[in-house]
């Protein structure tokens, strides 16, 4: 098993390439008639600041509590980013942006530093090993997007790819997998 980290975009480039077998990411807001899309669960969001933080106490943190603090967030040119600042856009806030990251890991580095806080997939959080970070749902506040799986038509499903997509997508079994892609084949002739 080989796993490569990209942009929702690349990920969908390298699987209908050839070059990656699935993909697993989310916010893909387009048809691709070349590949199987696997819907699975919803993204859940968190927001995650250092031990103390003011809005660690707060019931219900609403994004202008957000928005008055310095952010850490995904790059903006990136899609997570887009979600997050177009979200604070369209209720007319700005976020204070101090440092922009592609990598979870490196985002909650920099929140446990008291750098900021973040919002991020509520997944990428490690109860052991973010012990340092306080965290609330805040789910709510932004679109419903849904982790999605890719893979090509012509993927031969060796019986292992069903298990790993499960980890993602526990609805899809061997079966309905193979459906699936039989069903995307009938409607690309």
């Amino acid at each position: 098993l080989q796993m490569r980290q990209a942009d929702p975009d690349e990920i969908l480039r390298l699987v209908a390439a050839g070059e990656a077998d699935l993909g697993v990411s989310t916010e893909i807001d387009r048809e691709r008639p070349d590949l199987v899309l696997l819907p699975g669960a919803a993204v859940a969001r968190s927001l995650i600041m250092p031990i103390g933080h003011p809005l660690a106490g707060k019931e219900r943190v609403t994004l202008a509590d957000i928005a008055r603090y310095p952010l850490v967030g995904y790059n903006p040119k990136q899609r997570g980013g887009q979600i997050t600042a177009d979200t604070f856009r369209k209720k007319g806030l700005e976020p204070k942006l101090v440092v922009s990251a592609i990598d979870s890991d490196i985002i909650k580095a920099y929140v446990a530093e008291g750098i900021g806080i973040s919002v991020i997939p509520t997944l990428a959080l490690d109860p052991e090993v973010d012990r340092g970070l306080r965290v609330a749902d805040v789910t709510r506040l932004f679109p419903r997007t849904v982790l999605t799986v890719s893979l090509r038509r012509d993927l031969y499903l060796r019986r292992y790819v069903p298990d790993f997509i499960r980890l993602v997508a526990p609805k899809w079994s061997y079966e309905a997998i193979q459906k699936a892609m039989a069903a995307s084949s009938r409607q690309s002739k």
